[in-house]
């Protein structure tokens, strides 16, 4: 039933507990975070999916589309990734700083632990830890933005090299309970496939360019605390 995007087939059978999916060029595209994966559906199972959607019926209890996305452990949840479209960017907007050499050094340190996590567990776990950072409604959108572009520009000088989850993720670390606004976005094209995430708040992207993240169609968004889309 499945046509995959990446990833092995026989990883899926481990099952999954939030499998989320956008629309691209018509097309549901999933992405399966307990294997690290993203796939389509066979034409008829595509067909089928559809035709849910329409119906606005509840994906999750539907059995012929559970059989079809591989979910072999209850509970679990199709969800469809959802988030405001971007019209702007930080690093757009903001011009690079020298930051202070300690705040490099913070930045580098908390690059380097986040790599190794990412390298030692499996991208669900480091997902669920991200959810279970504690956030607070009490800061200010501008305090945010101003911590977020201290991190960008110390990250600028660390060195380690660039990656976009990496990145995303270290940022959502630095942020702590500042990140009540930010929403992490993992999104794919195709023709060719590619997939990328970014931090976005509301509808501002935080650490790339609007011209970067246009192509992409959000899979899945990770919003502060609560994974909810």
């Amino acid at each position: 039933m499945l046509q995959q995007v990446s990833a092995d087939p026989a990883d899926r059978k481990r099952g999954a507990h939030v499998i989320s999916f956008g629309i691209v060029d018509g097309r549901a595209i999933f992405m399966d975070e307990r294997t690290d994966s993203y796939f389509t559906l066979d034409p008829s199972a595509q067909e089928h999916f559809h035709r849910l959607l329409a119906e606005q019926v509840q994906l999750s209890a539907d059995p012929e589309l559970v059989d079809a996305v591989g979910i072999f452990e209850k509970p679990a949840t199709i969800i469809q990734a959802t988030h405001c479209a971007a019209v702007d960017s930080l690093l757009d907007r903001e011009a690079p700083r020298r930051p202070p050499l300690s705040r490099i050094v913070k930045a580098a340190r908390l690059v380097r632990t986040i790599r190794r996590r990412l390298r030692a567990q499996p991208i669900a776990m480091v997902l669920a830890d991200v959810q279970a950072i504690g956030c607070s409604a009490d800061f200010e959108i501008e305090d945010m933005l101003a911590e977020a572009c201290a991190f960008l520009d110390a990250r600028r000088l660390a060195p380690f090299p660039r990656n976009c989850l990496l990145d995303s993720l270290s940022l959502l670390h630095w942020l702590g309970p500042k990140r009540s606004r930010f929403a992490l976005i993992f999104g794919v094209k195709l023709d060719p496939f590619a997939a990328h995430c970014w931090i976005q708040a509301d509808d501002l992207v935080i650490n790339d360019r609007l011209e970067s993240v246009a192509p992409f169609t959000p899979v899945r968004v990770i919003r502060c605390s609560k994974a909810t889309q």
